[in-house]
């Protein structure tokens, strides 16, 4: 593990890294962590799931996944640059919230933070009806309203 990451981030990074090797991709991108993050089981899923922002539409939106069973693997997966701003935000959104690790929450809120027009993954999203804004507002509520659960089910 990273320092600073906790294992469900580990875990959701390294199932966007799957996302690009099964997709041919050679770098990771805001959308392959989009699609990472719609199975986390914790906070960012749920807010994703309470925006209606499932796996289906999400690939069917990017056309570039209809062969997303024929693609090559390859050894090393790099990440672009939107991918490592995203990172870097969620390191700092992480410390700023009192976390001792960056959770796939913060993920999601550090890409949803993201200011540039065209970043794969928040293109994805506005394609398939999602507001970004409000998926924000959806992620930062249950923040809020302390409805983040352990990885167990039980209450934090």
């Amino acid at each position: 593990m990273h320092e600073g990451q906790s294992e469900e981030t580990e875990k959701t990074i390294a199932l966007a890294q799957s996302w690009a090797r099964v997709r041919g991709d050679r770098k990771v991108g805001t959308k392959h962590i989009l699609l990472a993050l719609i199975f986390d089981e914790g906070l960012a899923g749920r807010a994703l799931a309470a925006r209606h922002v499932y796996i289906d539409p999400v690939v069917a939106a990017n056309r570039r996944l209809d062969d997303i069973y024929e693609a090559a693997a390859f050894k090393t997966i790099r990440f672009t640059d939107d991918c490592m701003l995203m990172f870097k935000l969620a390191y700092s959104m992480a410390a700023e919230m009192g976390s001792q690790a960056v959770e796939p929450e913060h993920l999601l809120l550090a890409l949803l933070a993201i200011d540039k027009a065209d970043v794969g993954a928040l293109k994805i999203l506005e394609s398939i009806g999602v507001g970004v804004e409000e998926l924000r507002i959806t992620a930062e509520q249950l923040i809020k309203a302390g409805h983040l659960t352990s990885r167990s089910g039980a209450p934090a």
